[in-house]
């Protein structure tokens, strides 16, 4: 469940009166074991619709070439663990931009203000991933036994704002 590297990397760029900030996460390595779908792809008798993909390309009789094994029933109607759901738990993501405007000194006196800047901002705006769950920086804090398991936790939010920062 560990990376082998993780870190990041910020920046701002200033022009006149804008202001470019931009940070990037990245993790490198380590592994994540996608439940949600392995659970997705049991065949249990609880509902749950196994992917089309597992449907189509799950082997049946001798001689299929098959991606995913064939349904095993046993007497609790499920399949057991295996690593055919763990992936790659490497990452690349864009986790803030900012995007400011400072207005000019003399146009914020006029309606007296000392500064007055205007922005916009995102946060968790793209990832770049081969992971197939939703986010591979899932959160999982309640249990630090079962790092790396995906449970098909909601991911962490996109948010896009804007704002105005004055000074008097």
């Amino acid at each position: 469940a560990q990376p082998d590297f993780f870190g990041g990397a910020s920046t701002t760029i200033s022009y006149r009166n804008f202001s470019l900030f931009a940070s990037l996460y990245y993790s490198i390595g380590g592994k994540i074991y996608n439940y949600a779908e392995a659970k997705r792809n049991q065949f249990r008798q609880d509902g749950a619709t196994p992917s089309p993909e597992a449907i189509h390309n799950m082997w049946t009789k001798q001689g299929d070439e098959a991606r995913f094994a064939a349904p095993y029933v046993s007497e609790h109607n499920m399949l057991w663990p295996s690593d055919f759901y763990l992936e790659d738990a490497s990452y690349i993501k864009l986790k803030n931009v900012k995007l400011s405007y400072d207005v000019p000194s003399k146009f914020a006196k006029k309606i007296f203000l000392r500064s007055a800047s205007l922005y916009v901002y995102g946060k968790n705006l793209l990832t770049l991933t081969d992971y197939t769950g939703y986010d591979p920086e899932f959160s999982d804090s309640s249990d630090p036994l079962n790092m790396g398991i995906d449970t098909n936790k909601y991911p962490r939010k996109r948010e896009l704002g804007f704002g105005i920062n004055i000074g008097f």
